[in-house]
């Protein structure tokens, strides 16, 4: 029992001796002068009153309309559709699908209505402004879409 003892403390002064040898080594901790919250761009710092669409199924609260946006782009807003989930499209100028993705959000327990959060990644690009469509029902009789003017960094 003993012997066990003495090669855990070998085990562990050794473990202590390396890790004495490494420190000089270690990089030094450089906080920023600044904090984070300031790098934020000022068209991405805050969001806006609520666009609605005409159903009133989608509002959306980021981006705003005739925001300037780059990509990552981050939506957010509330939905309410029958099967938890919507399309978001975002179009250049000429109509053309720069990326489009079947968002989903969580509601609560007999509820159809929820709040999303999406992050849309696209390649740069030529065009100036575009259009972000957001469809809830796509596929249904009471289809609603919401649309907003964009113009790109």
């Amino acid at each position: 029992m003993s012997r066990y003892i003495w090669i855990t403390a070998i085990v562990i002064v050794l473990l202590v001796a390396l890790g004495l040898k490494q420190a000089p080594h270690e990089p030094p901790v450089v906080r920023p002068d600044e904090p984070a919250s300031e790098n934020v761009p000022a068209a991405m710092a805050e969001e806006g009153a609520p666009i609605v669409s005409p159903g009133g199924l989608i509002s959306v609260t980021r981006p705003q309309q005739d925001a300037k946006i780059g990509s990552p782009l981050l939506v957010k807003g509330e939905v309410s559709s029958d099967d938890h989930s919507f399309a978001l499209r975002l179009l250049d100028d000429n109509g053309a699908v720069l990326v489009e993705k079947k968002g989903s959000y969580e509601a609560a327990e007999g509820e159809s209505k929820g709040t999303f959060g999406e992050l849309l990644i696209f390649d740069a690009l030529k065009s100036k402004t575009g259009l972000l469509r957001i469809v809830a029902n796509e596929s249904l009789d009471n289809e609603d879409a919401l649309e907003i003017p964009v113009t790109f960094e």
